[in-house]
């Protein structure tokens, strides 16, 4: 995957992550994230937080290729 690819794809999972968790404080859901509500709050908990963890790393995962690729370049 190119960089700014995983950037968008990070940028959407910690985005749609923090606002399923916030909206859930509240009572409301996402309807296209309905699903995650299969097992439980808890396991709706735990998979927003992983969704947010994901994001972050993909994120971290997509500045450290574009630092790579410039110092292969200066080399």
């Amino acid at each position: 995957m190119d960089r700014p690819i995983i950037t968008v794809v990070g940028y959407l999972f910690l985005l749609f992550g923090f606002l399923s968790l916030i909206l859930s404080m509240i009572g409301l859901r996402l309807s296209f994230l309905k699903f995650l509500e299969f097992g439980g709050p808890l396991v709706a908990l735990i998979i927003k937080v992983g969704m947010i963890v994901i994001g972050l790393i993909l994120m971290y995962v997509s500045k450290t290729i574009a630092a790579d690729r410039e110092e292969n370049v200066r080399m």
